[in-house]
């Protein structure tokens, strides 16, 4: 089965699919992005609730405002034509009644699965943005972060970013990798890498060759929409926990480094020594970081 955490992204942007956006519309496809994001996290945690056989979740009108800048009477109408299309269910529980989401991820994958659907316009956007067509293109580092602004910018031929601007992220000069099928991408990843980990390790030769599943675990990271310095990043922050530390950094393969879950617990965190602690693993002698 498709693992849906590869279709969404989790991080501080949300990752729009013009095939949803086709089949759903721009501000259902954006709501419906931001419950998914919601469900993975609430099921990563075990947080789900069951509620007449479906596992669901708690989200709040404010909360969804805050993520996606919908404010609740639109989320209501959009709410509405998601439910009407299957794509989610709702439920009133308790006393005030909360209202819980059930993302079905059969039809979420369904989606996935259509065949290709027609491309959307750059200027189908700006209805959404309000702004010109350069709000779509891809913006230079001085044009990101600008409060109020809702940005969509264009990632590769199937997936837009959408940032509103709650949290600021800032691309490459060259703008967002595509899906990592170029070979200067493995390259600089690998000069990278090499450099930050001869700061550590001087004496270390370089890698030059990157395992299969290394290599899976890459691209996969750039379709989510991270970049080759954001993966880099795992590898200066992960340093700084004593586990490595105490390992004299062994661990920090590239293998560990391309990893989602390494990627998503690393990448925007400054790790300090006393936050954390190893255990000796008494088979392999691994490490494991654990949060205190």
């Amino acid at each position: 089965m498709i693992d849906i955490k590869y279709l969404i992204s989790t991080n501080s942007r949300i990752i729009l699919d013009r095939k949803l956006m086709r089949i759903l519309g721009i501000k259902e496809a954006l709501l419906y992005t931001d419950l998914i994001n919601k469900y993975i996290y609430m099921k990563d945690k075990g947080w789900l609730v069951d509620i007449d056989g479906y596992p669901c979740f708690y989200s709040t009108a404010e909360q969804i405002e805050y993520s996606t800048t919908i404010k609740r009477k639109a989320q209501d109408r959009i709410l509405e034509q998601l439910i009407k299309k299957g794509a989610i269910k709702t439920f009133l529980k308790g006393c005030p009644p909360k209202k819980y989401f059930y993302i079905d991820e059969k039809v979420l994958i369904s989606y996935f699965q259509q065949e290709e659907i027609k491309t959307i316009s750059p200027e189908e956007f700006v209805l959404l943005s309000g702004e010109n067509d350069d709000s779509i293109c891809q913006k230079q580092e001085n044009q990101i972060g600008q409060k109020g602004q809702i940005e969509l910018v264009e990632r590769d031929k199937n997936t837009f970013i959408y940032n509103n601007n709650n949290n600021i992220y800032k691309t490459n000069k060259g703008g967002f990798p595509k899906q990592g099928k170029s070979n200067g991408d493995m390259e600089g990843f690998l000069a990278l890498y090499n450099r930050e980990r001869k700061n550590l390790l001087p004496l270390a030769r370089d890698i030059t060759i990157i395992p299969e599943k290394a290599k899976r675990q890459f691209v996969a990271a750039l379709k989510a929409g991270y970049s080759v310095e954001d993966i880099v990043n795992v590898f200066k922050n992960a340093a700084k926990a004593k586990n490595h530390i105490e390992s004299s950094y062994k661990y920090l393969t590239v293998e560990f480094i391309t990893r989602m879950d390494k990627i998503q617990l690393y990448q925007n965190i400054e790790v300090k020594k006393q936050d954390y602690e190893y255990i000796p693993n008494d088979n392999n002698r691994n490490y494991n970081v654990q949060s205190s």
